[in-house]
């Protein structure tokens, strides 16, 4: 059942003594259990589903699990997987920064390097008008 569910033997040999479920019989020596019997209580304890509510939790069940939870996230930090609010902040606003900054020049840009005229520049500055208020909006 291990393998076939991919989980470590003990943990199964463990959520099947916890739930009593009964094997069917023995094969080279290994209890045997069906499959569709097996599955939901392997899962259904994986998905939390056996975990007790933290208020009915006793004092050391409530630490361990605050523990794990704790390290569970300095894993997720460690694997660049979980970032600080700060550091998120920090980037978004060095890239809004860069993108406002292209968006002020652009019509600058284009009059010198491309000759617009005024009212093709005056449209254009309404256009990155409008990209710099909905990124604003889109932050706020």
């Amino acid at each position: 059942m291990a393998a076939y569910f991919g989980m470590c033997r003990k943990t199964v040999s463990k959520r099947l003594e916890m739930a009593n479920v009964q094997s069917v019989g023995k094969r080279r020596g290994y209890d045997v259990y069906p499959s569709d019997v097996v599955g939901p209580v392997l899962f259904n304890a994986a998905n939390g589903n056996s975990l007790k509510p933290i208020e009915q939790m006793t004092p050391r069940e409530r630490n361990e699990w605050y523990r794990s939870e704790n390290e569970k996230l300095t894993l997720l930090e460690r694997e660049k997987k979980l970032v600080p609010v700060e550091d998120v902040r920090r980037e978004l606003h060095q890239v809004v920064s860069t993108v406002n900054q292209q968006l002020e020049t652009l019509p600058d840009q284009l009059e010198r390097n491309c000759q617009l005229s005024s009212e093709a520049l005056s449209q254009v500055q309404v256009v990155t008008d409008g990209i710099r208020q909905s990124l604003y909006d889109r932050i706020k």
